[in-house]
């Protein structure tokens, strides 16, 4: 079974993030779809965290998943190459497409809804 790539969330930013949007824990977590002991334990303690689900928090934030992610401890982000099995690094690979759609732009540009 392939690694699923995680990261560390920045969690008082998404704590501050989800209160200034005026969601409660156990509101934002139903929203998101997840306990809201799992959403408790992002915010406090941030543990490596799987990308899909720090995804749906960003999405639940409606902003892009790079702001929630800590930068620093970005090492983590590799996943095998199915083909030759040399760790990809999920992060530039995402930043270089980020690049690539926005004309060389590293700003996320919104997507409309």
């Amino acid at each position: 079974m392939p690694r699923v790539p995680t990261v560390r969330p920045n969690g008082p930013l998404i704590k501050k993030l989800r209160e200034d949007r005026f969601y409660s824990g156990v509101m934002f977590a139903r929203k998101i779809g997840c306990h809201s002991k799992a959403l408790y334990r992002i915010e406090n303690s941030e543990p490596p965290t799987g990308i899909d689900f720090m995804r749906r928090i960003a999405a639940g934030l409606d902003i892009d998943v790079s702001v929630i992610v800590r930068r620093e401890l970005t090492a983590e982000l590799t996943v095998p190459c199915p083909h030759c099995g040399e760790d990809i690094d999920v992060y530039d690979l995402y930043v270089k497409t980020v690049l690539a759609q926005n004309g060389g732009d590293a700003e996320p540009q919104a997507s409309a809804a």
